[in-house]
Protein backbone atom coordinates (compact mmCIF):
# COMPACT_ATOMS: atom_id res chain seq x y z
CA UNK A 1 0.00 0.00 0.00
CA UNK A 2 3.12 2.76 0.52
CA UNK A 3 3.99 1.56 -2.72
CA UNK A 4 0.66 2.06 -4.08
CA UNK A 5 0.61 5.72 -2.00
CA UNK A 6 3.95 6.97 -3.28
CA UNK A 7 2.99 5.72 -6.77
CA UNK A 8 -0.63 8.00 -6.75
CA UNK A 9 1.36 11.23 -5.03
CA UNK A 10 4.33 10.81 -7.51
CA UNK A 11 1.74 10.73 -10.35
CA UNK A 12 0.08 13.95 -8.83
CA UNK A 13 3.89 15.92 -8.16
CA UNK A 14 4.75 15.13 -11.93
CA UNK A 15 0.66 16.40 -12.98
CA UNK A 16 1.22 19.52 -10.81
CA UNK A 17 4.71 20.10 -12.32
CA UNK A 18 3.68 19.32 -15.43
CA UNK A 19 0.58 21.69 -14.96
CA UNK A 20 2.90 24.40 -13.24
CA UNK A 21 5.70 24.11 -16.34
CA UNK A 22 3.25 24.71 -18.74
CA UNK A 23 1.24 27.80 -17.09
CA UNK A 24 4.69 29.09 -16.66
CA UNK A 25 5.75 28.75 -20.36
CA UNK A 26 2.28 30.26 -22.16
CA UNK A 27 2.84 33.19 -18.87
CA UNK A 28 6.00 33.69 -20.65
CA UNK A 29 4.84 33.24 -23.87
CA UNK A 30 2.37 35.58 -23.71
CA UNK A 31 4.79 38.00 -22.10
CA UNK A 32 7.38 37.52 -24.46
CA UNK A 33 4.23 38.42 -27.06
CA UNK A 34 3.48 41.52 -25.03
CA UNK A 35 6.83 42.39 -25.59
CA UNK A 36 7.26 41.84 -29.10
CA UNK A 37 3.90 43.27 -29.77
CA UNK A 38 5.34 46.35 -27.86
CA UNK A 39 8.52 46.19 -29.56
CA UNK A 40 6.42 46.50 -32.82
CA UNK A 41 4.31 49.39 -31.56
CA UNK A 42 7.99 51.34 -30.84
CA UNK A 43 8.63 50.39 -34.16
CA UNK A 44 5.59 51.26 -35.80
CA UNK A 45 6.19 54.23 -34.08
CA UNK A 46 9.62 54.94 -34.96
CA UNK A 47 8.36 54.30 -38.86
CA UNK A 48 5.57 56.91 -38.54
CA UNK A 49 7.87 59.86 -36.83
CA UNK A 50 10.79 58.92 -39.35
CA UNK A 51 8.67 59.31 -42.37
CA UNK A 52 7.25 62.78 -41.07
CA UNK A 53 10.87 63.49 -40.37
CA UNK A 54 11.58 62.42 -43.76
CA UNK A 55 9.06 64.07 -45.63
CA UNK A 56 9.24 67.26 -43.90
CA UNK A 57 13.23 67.55 -44.99
CA UNK A 58 11.78 66.46 -48.64
CA UNK A 59 9.67 69.90 -48.92
CA UNK A 60 12.22 71.95 -46.90
CA UNK A 61 14.07 71.00 -50.29
CA UNK A 62 11.79 70.56 -52.97
CA UNK A 63 9.49 73.35 -51.89
CA UNK A 64 11.63 75.73 -50.97
CA UNK A 65 15.93 75.81 -50.37
CA UNK A 66 16.06 73.80 -53.97
CA UNK A 67 13.86 76.15 -56.23
CA UNK A 68 15.63 79.25 -54.93
CA UNK A 69 18.60 77.95 -55.02
CA UNK A 70 18.19 77.24 -58.55
CA UNK A 71 16.97 81.05 -59.30
CA UNK A 72 19.30 82.81 -57.59
CA UNK A 73 22.14 80.44 -59.07
CA UNK A 74 21.07 81.39 -62.43
CA UNK A 75 20.86 84.87 -61.54
CA UNK A 76 24.46 84.99 -60.18
CA UNK A 77 25.59 83.40 -62.93
CA UNK A 78 24.16 86.07 -65.36
CA UNK A 79 25.48 88.46 -63.04
CA UNK A 80 28.69 87.61 -63.33
CA UNK A 81 28.95 86.87 -66.95
CA UNK A 82 26.77 89.32 -68.54
CA UNK A 83 25.98 92.11 -65.62
CA UNK A 84 27.44 95.43 -65.72
CA UNK A 85 30.88 95.26 -65.61
CA UNK A 86 33.71 96.96 -64.12
CA UNK A 87 35.28 96.87 -67.26
CA UNK A 88 32.58 98.78 -69.46
CA UNK A 89 34.55 101.91 -69.25
CA UNK A 90 37.33 100.65 -71.32
CA UNK A 91 35.29 99.13 -74.04
CA UNK A 92 34.26 101.52 -76.40
CA UNK A 93 31.15 103.09 -76.65
CA UNK A 94 29.51 100.96 -79.67
CA UNK A 95 30.59 97.53 -76.80
CA UNK A 96 29.26 99.60 -73.70
CA UNK A 97 26.17 100.30 -75.56
CA UNK A 98 25.69 96.72 -76.82
CA UNK A 99 26.61 95.48 -73.22
CA UNK A 100 24.02 97.58 -71.84
CA UNK A 101 21.46 96.37 -73.84
CA UNK A 102 21.95 92.85 -73.22
CA UNK A 103 22.22 93.23 -69.64
CA UNK A 104 18.54 95.10 -69.43
CA UNK A 105 17.02 92.27 -71.73
CA UNK A 106 18.61 90.12 -69.72
CA UNK A 107 17.39 91.77 -66.46
CA UNK A 108 13.98 92.66 -67.87
CA UNK A 109 13.33 88.80 -69.54
CA UNK A 110 15.39 86.43 -66.53
CA UNK A 111 16.16 88.66 -63.51
CA UNK A 112 13.16 90.35 -62.67
CA UNK A 113 10.62 87.21 -63.31
CA UNK A 114 13.47 84.83 -61.35
CA UNK A 115 13.06 87.81 -58.61
CA UNK A 116 9.80 87.37 -58.49
CA UNK A 117 9.41 83.81 -58.12
CA UNK A 118 12.20 83.84 -55.51
CA UNK A 119 9.46 86.34 -53.66
CA UNK A 120 6.59 84.41 -53.92
CA UNK A 121 8.57 80.93 -52.65
CA UNK A 122 9.99 83.40 -49.98
CA UNK A 123 6.18 84.85 -48.98
CA UNK A 124 4.51 81.62 -49.18
CA UNK A 125 6.75 79.03 -48.43
CA UNK A 126 8.70 81.22 -45.43
CA UNK A 127 7.84 78.34 -42.94
CA UNK A 128 9.71 75.70 -44.11
CA UNK A 129 12.84 77.21 -43.48
CA UNK A 130 14.94 75.02 -41.18
CA UNK A 131 15.11 75.73 -36.98
CA UNK A 132 18.84 76.66 -37.04
CA UNK A 133 17.83 78.94 -40.23
CA UNK A 134 17.55 83.09 -39.72
CA UNK A 135 14.13 84.17 -41.86
CA UNK A 136 16.58 88.04 -42.09
CA UNK A 137 18.72 87.13 -45.05
CA UNK A 138 15.19 86.14 -46.57
CA UNK A 139 13.48 89.86 -45.60
CA UNK A 140 16.81 91.29 -47.02
CA UNK A 141 16.28 89.49 -50.21
CA UNK A 142 12.49 90.61 -50.72
CA UNK A 143 13.64 93.77 -49.55
CA UNK A 144 16.62 94.15 -52.20
CA UNK A 145 13.86 92.70 -55.60
CA UNK A 146 10.92 94.87 -54.76
CA UNK A 147 13.44 97.67 -54.80
CA UNK A 148 15.39 96.51 -57.75
CA UNK A 149 12.65 96.77 -59.27
CA UNK A 150 11.25 100.25 -59.00
CA UNK A 151 14.89 101.42 -59.43
CA UNK A 152 15.00 99.85 -62.75
CA UNK A 153 12.78 101.83 -64.02
CA UNK A 154 13.70 104.49 -61.55
CA UNK A 155 17.25 104.89 -61.15
CA UNK A 156 18.31 106.73 -57.90
CA UNK A 157 21.65 106.90 -55.91
CA UNK A 158 19.93 105.65 -53.19
CA UNK A 159 19.86 101.63 -54.65
CA UNK A 160 22.83 101.73 -52.90
CA UNK A 161 21.34 101.31 -49.49
CA UNK A 162 19.34 97.99 -50.92
CA UNK A 163 22.12 96.08 -52.47
CA UNK A 164 21.27 92.09 -53.18
CA UNK A 165 22.35 90.95 -48.88
CA UNK A 166 25.93 89.67 -49.49
CA UNK A 167 26.55 85.56 -49.13
CA UNK A 168 22.43 84.95 -49.52
CA UNK A 169 23.60 82.53 -52.29
CA UNK A 170 26.06 80.77 -50.26
CA UNK A 171 23.40 80.80 -47.39
CA UNK A 172 20.71 78.82 -49.26
CA UNK A 173 23.71 76.35 -50.70
CA UNK A 174 24.55 75.79 -46.77
CA UNK A 175 21.00 75.17 -45.56
CA UNK A 176 20.57 72.81 -48.44
CA UNK A 177 23.83 70.99 -47.72
CA UNK A 178 22.79 70.98 -44.29
CA UNK A 179 19.42 69.12 -45.11
CA UNK A 180 20.90 66.77 -47.97
CA UNK A 181 23.45 65.83 -44.90
CA UNK A 182 20.48 65.39 -42.26
CA UNK A 183 18.83 63.00 -44.36
CA UNK A 184 21.53 61.02 -45.32
CA UNK A 185 22.08 60.21 -41.13
CA UNK A 186 18.44 59.51 -40.71
CA UNK A 187 18.15 55.64 -40.80
CA UNK A 188 14.87 53.80 -39.95
CA UNK A 189 16.46 50.93 -38.75
CA UNK A 190 18.30 53.41 -36.06
CA UNK A 191 15.37 54.63 -33.27
CA UNK A 192 17.95 56.23 -31.66
CA UNK A 193 19.46 58.82 -34.41
CA UNK A 194 15.80 60.64 -33.95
Amino acid sequence: MVVEIISILSSIIVAILSAYITISVHRSNSRNQQALIKTEKKLDVFKVIYLEKRQRLDIQLSEFYDPLFALLSVNHELLMRAGPPSSMETDSPNIQQEKREVWDRLAAEVILPNNKRICDIIEQKLHLITSSDDATQYFRFLTHAYVYHVFRDFPHENYLNFQFPQGFLEHVQLKREEIRATMNKIDPQKPNNE
